[in-house]
């Protein structure tokens, strides 16, 4: 029967499931619904056990990683390991002083330097004094020889006058179960370890009692003690085994829960960056963050309108850098800056909402030029009737439709035309010899809502569209979860197999918590009380002892008195099952244990009192008086097992938690960083179209130059064609815009006042260089026509539906003069710019007075190069002939 199971479920496919997978997104280009496998194969290097416990990740790199993962997180249980072998020292140092002799000192020196090491090696463990290699390969193993070296010398000195078969096994089976539980080291070297212990503690063991005890000994009795012995260790082993398997999976649940999560984040951070460069590259950090903080704040209050906030400033000598933007200058001489921007907005406002109702992609917004697009993403065929319908709900506010004769030829005769004369002001439509028409109205009367019967149907650029972050493809499909159709039939053969009722209530079980929990506690129960049972039921002893010709009383001697510390093992075996409760918190497991060692203790001392005496008489005889009780040790034991027991309960569950609280602290990173990718990608859909926004977000190409860090006061404004337009000085980190600034006008020097008009000049010089770089390495000959002016503009966001960030005034009229009126490989700029720029050290060429529209005359000069050369600017530009160098 196929055992593959779909990680659909995390918390019953790791749990159940002895083979299972979980989907991881991998891809940060198309976002988290693209995922791969990671399978847990039943395989690995413990041969010893059943396949189906024999767990390994399929990518050997990730199985390495869990490894690590591993070792660490058991780090600090390895720390109650050592915690467990000073208890045990405490132990022995207690039994030796209690009854002090002379031939216990030297127990008792072994014990108290035992004490002193693991002390010792607890706070270089604690505090990470030790080399993290010896921490990981050298310590698990040093631990484990030590503490096998304080069993034996246990055994060797403080059991010198009589050995028994059960001497020490109690203890030995305890650290056997506490390898499996505490050492940071894979099973197949926990097995072997503990096989050779259990190995070496028999055989001492059967040596040693079969020298002492030659004449007295019986051959059968030894047998049957040593293979008890065994029994015990094998079923400490088998819990152990259990309980590593049990942890294993736990650990390996977690990984994978903890490396999907951290993997999700992580691919939303990468998305959600690029996200945020893709808008910073379209607005300024302050000015989106302040849209992204009014969407948040428009949407808690269930607001329609999103961008119904002007988001303007105004700033004080900035300098501008673009090139052959068609501007308005007429009109900002004779309109002020913030009159301008209010007009505008209003304008574009209107149009925005009906660019919606026509089916208009508006893509930018150049100047006084709305610029938008019928028929992108989507193919229209009455693309032109939307747009000669745009053009008529235009009209109002900027005249006739003005068309040319390929767009008349595709509206087949719908609207009326007159000659639109387009040759007499348009030297270019001259030149190519294009027809153009104005548009009238149209013939028929079109349908408010349609064009041609079609329905119009507003949609929003940031409709939704929920990212697929629970999401996982099984065999090419996105869906929420993937099963496998082997489930079911499993279910058809447990029904065949096995009976219904059976089935039925054996399900329940295993999908009910409490009733798990319930079902294993009370087999627990059972086995300690069938273990007491059986203490009272066995006779106790005749007082006429002495008659060793006795028939009953040698059947006494053979049973409950030979060795009862064999049923006080069975009681450290019930405390080891109640640790394997993983499920159930340590007030429960320690109310357990209680009754586990409080009805041992008081079967053993009380009604077990006499047989444990009996027991002290025939092995030690004379010495029973040096010794402490049986009884008394063997409670002792088994006292300090279950404080024992506890504490590593205790620990396990704070580290349960603190894995919980951990993924919770993953899981709230992940809505956060969801809600902030979420936010911007719908700011960065409404600015540009959705496929393009995807493009975009999907490369990690980005403005290199301006990513410099001597270039962080400027900002890209937006791209025209083959033009790019930047402005430094409109950032809050400038000292003259008034955001951040606390000095006054007057309080800032010249010099600083306009560093960031001479960085923007060494950008510019820079950017030559880098054309320069780039003819080198590509055998091309592009050449750049630079602009500079400097002075005030009004900056900010308009638009309704889609915000655009941009800069007004006349400042950056004049700049894209200087650009279209100056030369190839040279940046022209005014006479202001040139006497504050030359303090700076920047070298000039006077050009002379040329003529600029709407200005009239402009003495301008060519900026050059710089005295002090920075580490991207270069004098080399290409001469001009008759060029009067500068001698001011």
């Amino acid at each position: 029967m196929p055992r593959n199971r779909a990680f659909s479920e995390p918390e019953y496919s790791a749990e159940y499931s002895a083979e299972y997978s979980v989907s991881l997104p991998s891809d940060p280009e198309h976002g988290v619904g693209r995922t791969h496998e990671v399978t847990v194969r039943n395989s690995g290097s413990c041969l010893c056990l059943p396949r189906f416990m024999r767990l390994t990740f399929a990518p050997e790199s990730l199985e390495n990683l869990y490894q690590t993962y591993f070792r660490r997180q058991r780090h600090e249980t390895l720390l109650v390991l050592v915690v467990f072998a000073a208890l045990f020292d405490c132990y022995i140092i207690v039994m030796c002083a209690v009854m002090y002799t002379d031939d216990k000192l030297a127990s008792l020196l072994v014990a108290s330097i035992g004490l002193v090491i693991h002390i010792l090696l607890y706070f270089l463990c604690r505090f990470g004094l030790l080399p993290d290699r010896i921490s990981r390969k050298v310590v698990p193993y040093l631990l484990w020889i030590l503490i096998a070296g304080q069993i034996f010398s246990y055994l060797g000195l403080s059991f010198s006058i009589s050995h028994q078969a059960s001497d020490t096994v109690g203890w030995q089976a305890f650290f056997v179960f506490s390898f499996f539980l505490t050492l940071p080291l894979r099973l197949m070297p926990i097995v072997l370890i503990t096989t050779v212990s259990c190995g070496i503690h028999t055989l001492v063991l059967g040596v040693t009692i079969a020298q002492q005890q030659q004449e007295t000994i019986e051959g059968v009795t030894l047998v049957r003690q040593l293979i008890a012995n065994i029994a015990i260790y094998l079923c400490a082993i088998t819990v152990g085994i259990m309980s590593y398997y049990m942890a294993d999976r736990k650990h390996r649940k977690a990984f994978l829960e903890a490396r999907q999560s951290l993997e999700v984040k992580l691919n939303l951070e990468e998305q959600s960056q690029q996200q945020e460069r893709l808008l910073l590259s379209i607005l300024p950090k302050h000015i989106a963050d302040e849209m992204l903080k009014g969407m948040k704040k428009e949407e808690s209050q269930k607001e329609m309108q999103q961008f119904n906030t002007m988001y303007m400033y105004r700033h004080e000598n900035v300098s501008i850098l673009f090139a052959d933007i068609v501007g308005f200058t007429q009109l900002s001489s004779t309109c002020s800056a913030q009159e301008l921007v209010k007009l505008l907005n209003e304008l574009f406002a209107r149009f925005d909402k009906l660019a919606a109702k026509y089916h208009q992609l508006r893509i930018k917004i150049l100047g006084d030029c709305y610029y938008c697009i019928c028929g992108l993403p989507d193919y229209r065929d009455d693309h032109a009737a939307c747009s000669i319908m745009m053009g008529l709900a235009m009209v109002e506010a900027i005249s006739r439709v003005h068309i040319s004769q390929s767009t008349l030829e595709c509206l087949h005769g719908e609207f009326e035309v007159e000659p639109g004369e387009g040759g007499k002001r348009c030297d270019y439509l001259k030149e190519k010899g294009i027809e153009t028409y104005l548009v009238l109205v149209p013939k028929t009367q079109v349908n408010k809502n349609g064009i041609n019967g079609v329905k119009l149907s507003l949609t929003s650029s940031n409709g939704n569209s929920p990212l697929l972050i629970n999401t996982k493809e099984c065999n090419g499909s996105i869906n929420t979860t993937c099963t496998t159709p082997d489930e079911g039939e499993a279910e058809e053969l447990d029904t065949r197999v096995f009976p219904k009722k059976l089935v039925s209530f054996s399900t329940w079980i295993d999908r009910t918590r409490w009733a798990r929990n319930t079902w294993a506690m009370s087999a627990i129960f059972i086995l300690t009380m069938a273990d007491i049972v059986d203490m009272l039921s066995c006779p106790q002893p005749l007082h006429s002892y002495a008659n060793k010709n006795s028939t009953s009383t040698k059947e006494i001697v053979e049973g409950c008195i030979e060795n009862p510390k064999y049923y006080i093992y069975i009681a450290v075996l019930a405390l080891m099952a109640t640790t394997m409760l993983v499920q159930v918190s340590h007030m429960v497991k320690i109310t357990l244990m209680l009754l586990i060692t409080g009805a041992t203790g008081v079967v053993s001392i009380y009604s077990w009192s006499e047989n444990f005496d009996q027991y002290d008489q025939t092995r030690f005889k004379l010495f029973a008086s040096t010794i402490v009780p049986t009884k008394i040790s063997m409670t002792v034991m088994i006292v300090v097992m279950m404080l024992s027991f506890y504490y590593f309960s205790r620990h396990v569950e704070k580290l349960a938690r603190t894995l919980f609280l951990w993924k919770i602290e993953v899981h709230d990173q992940k809505e956060k960083v969801y809600e902030m990718r979420r936010w911007n990608e719908a700011l960065v859909t409404n600015m540009l179209p959705e496929h393009v926004a995807r493009h975009f977000l999907g490369s990690k190409k980005r403005d290199e130059l301006l990513d410099e860090p001597q270039f962080r006061c400027i900002t890209k404004i937006k791209t025209i064609g083959s033009t790019y337009m930047a402005a430094s000085g409109v950032t809050p980190e400038s000292n003259t815009n008034g955001f951040n600034s606390g000095l006054k006008k007057e309080e800032i020097s010249d010099k600083e006042r306009w560093q960031h008009l001479a960085d923007l000049a060494d950008f510019a010089l820079a950017m030559k260089v880098t054309i320069m770089n780039i003819n080198y390495q590509s055998f091309n000959n592009f050449m750049l026509r630079i602009g500079l002016n400097k002075g005030g503009v009004l900056a900010g966001v308009i638009g309704a539906r889609k915000p655009h960030y941009d800069i007004w005034g006349n400042t950056v009229n004049v700049a894209s003069r200087m650009e279209s009126t100056g030369v190839m490989g040279n940046i022209q700029v005014v006479e202001e710019t040139y006497m504050i720029l030359k303090e700076y050290g920047f070298r000039f060429v006077r050009r002379g007075p040329i003529y600029v529209k709407g200005k009239g005359e402009l003495l301008t000069f060519f900026l050059k190069g710089r005295e002090k050369q920075g580490s991207f600017i270069n004098g080399s530009s290409v001469t001009l002939p008759h060029q009067v160098v500068d001698s001011s």
